[in-house]
């Protein structure tokens, strides 16, 4: 029966029960649910609503749930016997398609088990199961609504560490191309037109920045969600005399929050984290597409190994760059769900409502998209080849019209007239189907008396980045710094 049936006479309709249940999507919050249900039992013992040897009871009850779950065949499904009695059946199947849920870890079989509302009550029941009595005590002082943020702020810990790591992986990966092409001399391009010439280290760093960003901002997200909820009951707090710091600190948050209805009405976390992560897969998808055009036969820059490539079911000649294609795809799948979760929220009142409950399926969704799209793009990167020989030849002449406004500049001619003239002379070029370096000096003196024979330095590609050496730009030596600085933060 429902954990609130208490109240009600009738049943619930079938309708009814499979827009309600929410246990295919949050069974992933089982070994969190555990370990809060430990914590929850011990300080329940500790102001006496628990003996002794009903603390150990639970305790028992929920490792033998903890081997159900860890015995689950790749998490697909627990026997009958395990779960509440009758043939086994796969998480969501029988669940109303209305819900949209779809099969996550773990499984529910007929029975009892099709009575569970959620991963927090299945497991509540099952406890009940193990160790009678004193399992139905379990939810003493306690409500639903703080549980659930404990078990999600305690993914959340886990998953949030788990993408910074991948994130510094995609780093790594990044750094060692950077550091094989410091001297690899590429356009720039600013509209899909050649601006500047650049290393091509400068560019791959450009992305381990981004991504360095990306990790700052699951670090502070990180911090903000490490307060503990449990103990603040549905709304007013907890009546029993918890020491909300010390059950804190058993289950490994920072803290304990400071306002129950703040606690378990808010969904901040979800907001942030998914905030994040859609930036990330935005930075992911914007490289994505970059090298998407540089694999093309027309730049020829990248090639991507076969790992993460696909063919053509007509065209055999085909080699497509799918897995940057799909990533670019799913950016938009991770933003659709934050769009979601910030629709979800901005009109309920405080402080709990049930249409949380649909929270989860966005957040996992777009948790689950962004673990898997920054593992294929580290694979793709890790495993690309860059062409400096095609880059090198795909520098334009007319990349270094800046350097030859900088050259008049330097003989104390004002920007702006020297940008005019160097435009006027970039027109003669496109005129007479030619390109700046291949214009006559005389033609150049025409526009300019301040010309002289030494002005074909400015067509050097690496002395044009070699006056780039500030701060951040893609001079050889800001360069081999920035690399430098990512190498230690990596570290």
């Amino acid at each position: 029966m429902p954990l609130w049936s208490g109240r009600f006479e009738g049943t619930m309709s079938d309708a009814m029960r499979g827009l309600n249940t929410s246990l295919a999507v949050d069974i992933r919050l089982l070994p969190y649910d555990l370990q809060v249900n430990r914590v929850w039992a011990q300080e329940l013992q500790r102001i006496g609503v628990l003996a002794k040897q009903e603390c150990e009871a639970i305790d028992k009850g929920l490792s033998i749930i903890a081997e159900e779950w860890r015995t689950i065949p790749a998490r697909g499904g627990p026997e009958a016997g395990l779960w509440g009695g009758g043939a086994s059946r796969r998480l969501g199947e029988g669940v109303s398609p209305s819900r949209g849920s779809r099969p996550a870890q773990g499984a529910t079989p007929e029975g009892d088990c099709a009575m569970d509302e959620d991963v927090h009550s299945l497991v509540e029941r099952r406890l009940t199961e193990c160790c009678g009595p004193a399992g139905a005590k379990i939810h003493t002082g306690r409500s639903r609504n703080d549980q659930v943020m404990t078990d999600l702020r305690l993914y959340l810990k886990d998953v949030i560490t788990q993408l910074r790591h991948s994130v510094r992986g995609c780093v790594a990966a990044v750094c060692d191309h950077a550091d094989r092409h410091t001297k690899t001399i590429m356009p720039g391009y600013t509209h899909l037109q050649q601006a500047q010439p650049i290393a091509l280290a400068h560019y791959l760093l450009s992305l381990a920045a981004s991504l360095k960003e990306d990790d700052g901002r699951l670090a502070d997200a990180l911090a903000r969600l490490d307060a503990c909820p449990l103990g603040s009951g549905a709304i007013a707090g907890s009546a029993y005399p918890i020491d909300r710091e010390r059950v804190a600190k058993a289950l490994g948050f920072a803290r304990a929050t400071t306002n129950s209805i703040a606690a378990v009405s808010m969904r901040d976390e979800c907001l942030e984290v998914a905030s994040a992560c859609s930036i990330l897969m935005t930075h992911l998808s914007r490289y994505a597409e970059d090298f998407i055009l540089w694999s093309t036969r027309e730049f020829g820059f990248v090639t991507f190994a076969d790992a993460v490539t696909t063919g053509s079911s007509m065209m055999p000649q085909k080699k497509n760059p799918d897995a940057m294609e799909l990533i670019r795809g799913k950016t938009a799948r991770v933003i659709g769900q934050m769009q979601t979760l910030f629709t979800l929220v901005k009109g309920l009142p405080l402080a709990y409502a049930r249409d949380l409950q649909e929270d989860k399926p966005a957040l996992f969704d777009l948790l689950d998209q962004t673990a898997l799209c920054l593992a294929v793009f580290t694979e793709a990167i890790a495993g690309a080849s860059f062409h400096a020989d095609r880059m090198r030849a795909a520098l334009d002449a007319n990349l270094y019209a800046t350097e030859l406004a900088d050259y008049l500049v330097k003989k104390g001619l004002p920007f702006r007239e020297a940008h005019g003239i160097v435009g006027t002379l970039v027109r003669t070029a496109l005129e007479t189907r030619c390109n700046l370096r291949d214009l006559p000096l005389t033609e150049l003196k025409k526009a300019s008396p301040l010309f002289s024979e030494n002005v074909m330095t400015c067509f050097d590609p690496a002395a044009a980045l070699a006056r780039r050496n500030l701060i951040g730009g893609t001079g050889p030596e800001s360069v081999a710094q920035q690399l430098t600085t990512c190498r230690a933060w990596l570290r």
